[in-house]
């Protein structure tokens, strides 16, 4: 997965909430579950994340 504006790592909030949403999918689907089959792309919390606003540069 790739976050727009992010390095090696995740600096920005947005982007650590996914990964964690997206990792603890994960150890649920195939540890717990037991699934073989990848689950959906889409997280149900995706389209209620929205970006910080940028900070407006200090003149």
């Amino acid at each position: 997965m790739l976050y727009p504006g992010e390095d090696h790592g995740n600096q920005k909030a947005v982007a650590q909430l996914d990964y964690g949403m997206r990792l603890m999918r994960w150890i649920d689907h195939f540890l717990k579950q037991g699934n073989k089959d990848l689950p959906p792309h889409k997280l149900p919390h995706a389209d209620n994340i929205k970006a910080a606003p940028k900070e407006k540069d200090a003149a």
